[in-house]
């Protein structure tokens, strides 16, 4: 009797352990999949979503005229107006200003027989003439707005331009040709050359983009001159031609192309502008 109780005993103690061991089995994790030490990709997701625009924001209308962009802030009408009727000023502002630069060195540089134009050209700065952007703070006006992604742009005018309000669907998939063209070139009486600028703020994609079209333009005028100064004779001739080159471009923004990028949760625009500006040599 003794014997049978020893065995039921030890019995029910290893089918304690048994049961106890299954238990651990069925809390601890599986292993991992091993990976051979290399983390395994994630896989992005890339949008383009359509936007649409109007017709007068994609071909802004002939003359001194300006778009100008603020965020939407439907709590502050009054200062959104006023943001984006700054931007439009300094904007307009930045087309009919003279270019600063060391009128000296580009003298210098012109007169060395053998010198070669530097990829990056002449350093030569854009900034808003303070009085041209007084004026138009006080005479431009408002004619078209629209909105999307949290943005406002309006189009304001020192002229009375033609507004065509009708509607485009923009896409990275219907990108026009001419942003595609990185050259400056003439046509007519008239330069034309494309600035171009990607940043996760449309407002500063926009700046960027017209400042880069309108350094591209005064590098093509400079670049444009260096024979002519090289050959001229006396210093104030020289002077006077490289002064001539960098007046104000009276440029204008011909057309103009922008899509947003999404990628996973970040977002970026890439804006174009195509400017054009009178021959002065």
């Amino acid at each position: 009797m003794t014997t049978k109780r020893y065995c039921l005993a030890l019995l029910v103690i290893i089918l304690s352990i048994s049961f106890m061991c299954c238990s651990q089995n069925k809390n601890k994790p599986a292993p991992a999949p091993s990976t051979d030490g290399f983390k395994l990709p994630t896989i992005s997701k890339t949008t383009y979503p359509v936007i649409n625009l109007p017709v007068w924001l994609l071909y802004v209308p002939e003359g001194k005229n300006a778009v100008g962009i603020a965020w939407d802030t439907p709590q502050k009408p009054k200062l959104v107006n006023k943001y984006a009727h700054d931007f439009a000023t300094t904007s307009l502002a930045n087309n009919h200003s003279p270019y600063a630069a060391d009128k000296s060195t580009i003298i210098e540089y012109a007169e060395q027989n053998d010198a070669e134009i530097k990829e990056d050209g002449f350093k030569v700065t854009v900034s808003p003439d303070p009085d041209y952007k007084l004026q138009a703070d006080r005479s431009i006006k408002y004619y078209a707005e629209t909105a999307f992604n949290g943005y406002k742009l309006f189009l304001y005018s020192l002229d009375t331009p033609e507004i065509n309000k009708d509607i485009i669907q923009a896409s990275v998939a219907n990108t026009p040709e001419w942003c595609k063209n990185d050259i400056t070139y003439t046509e007519g009486d008239y330069i034309y050359t494309i600035g171009f600028a990607q940043d996760a703020s449309l407002i500063n994609a926009w700046k960027q983009a017209q400042e880069n079209g309108l350094k591209k333009m005064a590098q093509y005028r400079l670049m444009n001159i260096v024979s002519l100064v090289r050959t001229t004779v006396g210093l104030t001739n020289k002077m006077q031609i490289v002064e001539t080159t960098l007046k104000s471009p009276d440029a204008s923004i011909n057309k103009t192309w922008l899509f947003q990028k999404i990628v996973n949760n970040s977002s970026d625009y890439s804006v174009f502008l195509l400017l054009k500006s009178k021959k002065t040599l």
